[in-house]
């Protein structure tokens, strides 16, 4: 783990010498420079060099193209780009000052002054809107306050023009963050520069009511999904006394639709000018709060509680479980809107170190020590009574974040994070437990740990954690590891390679080996189960459910105690469609499983298994109801898309996106659906935004797909093969390369593939792979095996669109139109596009008479004669 080298200071960018780093973040650097030709300060962002050459480059050069238009003295301006040896620069204007929230802090400030600010920050978006540009990140930390007073738009990064194509801002994908969001940005909708002015409703409350208007509950889920549907606390509960008529700016800032707000920035401009100039001459330079109300304490009251029931309800009478799902951003979060509920409980996380300091370790001893103190506060956390450790796959996507948002959106309570110091082979090692919400520790225990014995570190922070965590014991006989100095090391060694998909197999082979050295070490059972989950998931290779059940087969009789070997087994039954053991698992867990969200989260993976969505919905919002978690926002959207209905699925990765925009499996899931209601090109786009050395075999397998929706055979056939050299027993590419060269009138091929995919499933039993096993038959045209294979997949297979389009593929081949056209329209109406229906699978029946009601009832099937344009 090296240090990064964003983190060092250069000398001088270009002809500009630099003085100091006036701040740092995920994109890069910001830099006091001294221009050395025209002796001027000037303030230059300095982008990372891992991002050089991302859209994070495409929009830093955006950013200098807007402000470049923009000449005002409310908008900080720009002076240069420069391309260095350090990477992309922007040069900007330096502002003598602070920002709005940081000034705030420092200065008294009346009513008058307020109401000046925010007039002169309408001058400037007016400015930039008038030429067509949107900021859509207007928030305190983004307003410039100058030592003479003015106010000043800076950070126009994230900020798109009304006038240009720009691919790198667009609908369904969200920008900008919480402080500044419109519910039209929750939403993922198409924007305007009236969110600009919801964002500076909400700068405005907050700089007039002290607060926000939706609460400072610790989960930003919970605030989105006000955003999207409450109403904030009316200003008047909160300021007595305001003007009338400020009062009325701000609710109309703050109006769910745009077409509800002020026409522009300079409207609202008038709008407060006007409200300083009527001021009557003896009022009070400031206006005193309630203190008897509070924006959290009206949205956990009953009143307004009741008001969203019944709007609820509303909702379902009108239109049932699909209005209920287009209407939510944030996985309906009714049930859990106290803010007092996000504090009690015992969720933990462990973070990874926050920084090696005094440190010249090798790459290789800051890796062992990271996950060798990762590994072991995860094996003592989950060794305790009373606590529950939220498991690490749901941490996935949120790497690029700050702590505290990682935790408030895993759902956890607390989280626990290491500082390390370290002088040649001693590190002393600083356990911090945090709260969430909160970015100072609440208790603080340290202790030496030497680099080259990882097991004696584990005993030594067992005894960190004992001091830290009185009240949470760990079980009576847990203390020991019972595994050797040299078999942890190989245990650490497989840990830090986990995320290395390609390296799967071969760290599967490894752990074998371990768990004949050390059976009674458990930690093994639950890493080969992840693994091996994983790599059926991206590979699609059954076998490896094979060696999953004989690995957990072979644990001692007291390791399958262990809830950890439990949850193993119910996943691998999971899979397998065991119904018998899948019952029997749920019921040993639900008894003794301390993570109550975490055993819904396994109920949901049944219920979708099986296809029972309505029960996976109501599994997944218990989970949530006890752990509003960035995952379950994820998991609602899968469900969604699976029952077709692509308008909630779409709101809900909107969402996603915004919490996690490095996510890719959201972007993969998004242009899923995007193929599935018939825009396949829209899907392409998308999944060529995230670089090939990221994209996943499933990322990869989307692609494929799309390009052969879209009738781009070529494209298809290349990355069906590059995908089949990565997964060669997945026998569904074999399936659809046999359907491509159907496509491309090459039967013989066609038959070579099917009995290629025949050959992978061998005897499965399973649904899918009975449904693949039909498939293949009736590509080759044994009718009679095909028809016995899908009417044993469907004993077990969910009745949903997935399901239904392979039984109308099956049955064009077997040569019962009947009922394909049944399935068919079974299929459009469970939310599949008719654009699936110009497959090559589709075109021998196309220009049949029997075809003739399906092709006027859905005019995109067939499309063009069964060439899909």
């Amino acid at each position: 783990m090296q240090t990064p080298d964003y983190h060092t200071t250069p000398e001088s960018i270009g002809r500009y010498k630099i003085v100091r780093c006036l701040g740092r973040g995920g994109m890069g650097q910001v830099f006091l420079a001294r221009d050395q030709r025209l002796q001027r300060n000037a303030a230059i962002k300095l982008l990372r060099k891992d991002k050089t050459g991302t859209q994070a480059e495409a929009r830093i050069r955006r950013e200098a193209q807007l402000l470049a238009q923009l000449n005002h003295p409310n908008i900080v301006q720009i002076y240069d780009v420069v391309e260095s040896e350090h990477g992309l620069a922007l040069v900007m204007e330096y502002v003598e000052g602070a920002n709005l929230r940081q000034w705030l802090r420092e200065h008294e400030t009346n009513l008058q002054q307020k109401l000046r600010i925010l007039a002169e920050i309408c001058k400037g978006l007016e400015k930039a809107h008038a030429a067509g540009i949107v900021h859509r990140d207007l928030k305190a930390e983004n307003i410039l306050i100058a030592s003479d007073g003015t106010a000043k738009i800076s950070d126009f990064g994230i900020a798109s023009s009304e006038t240009s194509n720009d691919q790198l801002t667009r609908e369904n994908h969200v920008a900008g963050s919480f402080s500044a969001l419109s519910p039209e940005q929750a939403l993922g909708m198409p924007l305007d520069h009236r969110c600009d002015l919801f964002a500076l409703g909400l700068l405005a409350y907050r700089l007039i009511c002290r607060q926000h208007p939706f609460g400072e509950h610790a989960n930003p889920i919970v605030i989105v999904d006000r955003i999207i549907h409450s109403d904030p606390i009316p200003p008047a509960k909160l300021v007595p006394g305001l003007p009338k008529p400020l009062y009325r700016l701000l609710e109309q800032l703050l109006a769910k639709t745009a077409d509800k707000r002020p026409a522009s920035a300079a409207e609202v401009e008038t709008c407060l000018q006007r409200i300083a100039d009527e001021m009557p001459a003896d009022a009070p330079a400031d206006f005193d709060l309630s203190d008897t109300q509070t924006a959290d304490i009206y949205f956990s009251s009953s009143l307004a509680g009741l008001g969203r029931r019944r709007k609820t309800k509303k909702l379902w009478a009108l239109a049932g479980i699909t209005a209920i799902a287009t209407a939510s951003a944030a996985f309906l979060l009714r049930d859990y809107q106290n803010p007092l509920h996000a504090r009690s409980g015992g969720n933990y996380v462990t973070l990874e170190p926050t920084e090696f300091r005094d440190s010249d370790l090798s790459a290789e001893h800051r890796n062992l020590l990271d996950n060798s103190l990762r590994a072991n506060l995860r094996r003592n956390l989950s060794l305790r009574r009373g606590l529950s450790l939220v498991p690490d796959y749901e941490l996935e996507g949120l790497e690029s974040l700050p702590a505290t948002q990682r935790a408030a959106w895993a759902g956890a309570q607390h989280w626990i994070q290491p500082v390390v110091a370290c002088q040649r082979s001693q590190c002393e090692v600083e356990i911090n437990l945090y709260q969430a919400g909160l970015d100072i520790p609440y208790k603080t225990s340290k202790t030496t740990v030497e680099l080259d014995d990882p097991l004696q570190n584990y005993y030594l922070l067992q005894h960190q954690l004992d001091t830290l965590l009185p009240e949470a014991p760990v079980q009576e006989g847990a203390t020991s590891l019972e595994i050797s100095e040299a078999d942890y090391r190989r245990y650490l060694a497989v840990l830090a390679r986990k995320n290395r998909l390609r390296e799967l197999g071969s760290m599967m082979d490894e752990l074998e080996g371990l768990r004949e050295a050390a059976p009674t070490f458990s930690p093994v059972y639950d890493l080969y189960a992840g693994l091996a989950i994983e790599h059926y998931g991206q590979f699609k290779d059954y076998n490896v459910l094979d060696d999953l059940q004989h690995f957990l087969w072979q644990a001692p009789p007291e390791i399958k105690k262990n809830t950890a070997w439990q949850r193993a087994w119910l996943r691998l039954a999971i899979l397998r469609d065991n119904e018998a053991e899948v019952l029997a698992s749920l019921a040993q867990l639900e008894r003794n499983f301390e993570d109550r969200a975490g055993f819904y989260h396994l109920l949901y993976q049944w219920h979708y298994r099986r296809g029972k969505y309505e029960d996976a919905l109501t599994a997944i919002r218990s989970a949530a109801r006890l752990r509003p978690s960035y995952l379950y926002t994820y998991e609602m959207a899968r469900t969604y898309s699976a029952i077709g209905d692509h308008t909630a699925t779409r709101t809900l990765l909107a969402t996603a996106r915004l919490l996690a925009p490095e996510d890719n499996k959201v972007t993969s899931l998004l242009a899923a659906t995007e193929m599935d209601s018939g825009h396949p090109a829209r899907a392409i786009e998308l999944l060529t935004e995230i670089h090939p050395d990221k994209r996943s075999p499933i990322d990869i397998f989307n692609l494929c797909t799309a390009y052969y929706v879209e009738r781009q055979f070529d494209h298809a056939n290349t990355c069906f093969r590059q995908l089949q050299a990565l997964s060669p027993q997945d026998a569904e590419l074999s399936l659809y390369l046999a359907e491509i060269a159907v496509g491309q009138g090459d039967e013989e091929a066609a038959l070579e593939e099917a009995r290629a995919a025949l050959a992978i499933l061998g005897e499965r039993t399973d649904w899918e792979g009975q449904l693949m096993v039909a498939r293949a038959w009736a590509l080759i045209g044994d009718h009679e095996k095909a028809i016995t294979a899908l009417l044993t997949a469907q004993n077990s297979a969910p009745d949903d669109f997935f399901m239904n389009y392979n039984r109308a593929q099956i049955y064009i081949l077997t040569e019962d139109i009947t009922s394909a056209k049944v399935y068919i329209r079974k299929t459009i109406e469970q939310g599949l596009s008719p654009i699936w229906f110009s497959t090559p699978y589709f075109d021998r029946v196309c220009g049949d008479s029997a075809f003739e009601s399906i092709r006027d009832a859905y005019p995109a099937v067939c499309h063009a004669g069964g060439k899909h344009g």
